[in-house]
């Protein structure tokens, strides 16, 4: 089924994510602008993010450079970054067997850090896809907003990052909390994005709703709660696609149902 990108009604719209109609056999899918793209790089456990500005112009997550006019120039420039970071060590098979290069690349990335990182090390933040695909929000957040220099945002922690689908596995929506402030401001602010992973051909990620929390905010999301994140914070004014179904699935464990209503399950199934 091919996908089709509308603009959220409840926010503004990019002008090359507008169609003024449904074309037939397509999938309607809610995206504030072109939705960012992953490429995931599993060998070294870095999940690659792509945004593309408002301008056309793309930008990777974690920064290999640029702004790019294209992304074969963004897959190019990554493909260097990684060449780059490359540790000789790991490449060396003197006097080495099969066996040992198996566990050397076994417990080694190829720049020679550690697959599971020891606690008395600190966190490696290119390969911490949440903190990097937030970067990428906070970014498309100040620039939609026109926010520059001091005005401009800069994320402070990832809060509550919360998965969930709604039984099709190909569509997962990943709800998030993150703080953040500006140079101006002594205090942080919380904010909430909704995006969509599209795991189909190619990763696509539409970004449906990314806004400032109030105080006030406090909207339910069964895809949150279901899944253990009661803390999560939703815009009550502001629409997000997920969430709204009580009976949200995770794999292998079927669906969950809300505290109260098992009564109600008991007799539909009976």
């Amino acid at each position: 089924v091919e996908k089709e990108y509308m603009p959220c009604p409840s926010q503004p719209a990019w002008r090359h994510s507008q169609y003024p109609q449904r074309p037939p056999g397509r999938r309607l899918i809610p995206s504030l602008g072109l939705p960012f793209l992953c490429r995931k790089q599993y060998e070294w456990g870095i999940d690659f993010y792509i945004r593309i500005d408002n301008a056309g112009y793309y930008h990777a997550y974690p920064y290999v450079g640029g702004p790019f006019q294209n992304l074969q120039e963004t897959e190019h420039a990554i493909e260097r970054y990684l060449h780059d970071r490359r540790d000789p060590k790991m490449f060396s098979m003197d006097n080495m067997s099969r066996v040992d290069i198996a566990v050397r690349n076994s417990l080694y990335f190829p720049d020679g850090t550690r697959r599971r990182r020891l606690r008395s090390e600190p966190v490696d933040e290119i390969r911490d896809s949440q903190r990097q695909l937030v970067n990428a929000l906070m970014d498309k957040y100040n620039e939609d907003n026109n926010l520059l220099g001091d005005l401009a945002y800069e994320v402070n922690v990832v809060v509550w990052y919360q998965p969930f689908c709604e039984g099709d596995l190909r569509m997962w929506y990943h709800h998030i909390n993150f703080t953040a402030k500006t140079k101006a401001t002594a205090y942080c602010e919380f904010f909430f994005a909704e995006v969509i992973f599209m795991q189909e051909k190619s990763l696509e990620l539409p970004v449906s709703c990314l806004c400032r929390l109030k105080p006030t905010d406090n909207a339910n999301c069964f895809g949150c709660i279901n899944n253990g994140s009661v803390d999560m914070m939703h815009p009550s004014d502001v629409g997000y696609a997920g969430g709204h179904a009580m009976n949200t699935y995770q794999p292998f464990s079927g669906p969950r149902v809300m505290p109260g209503s098992y009564e109600e399950e008991s007799v539909r199934i009976s």
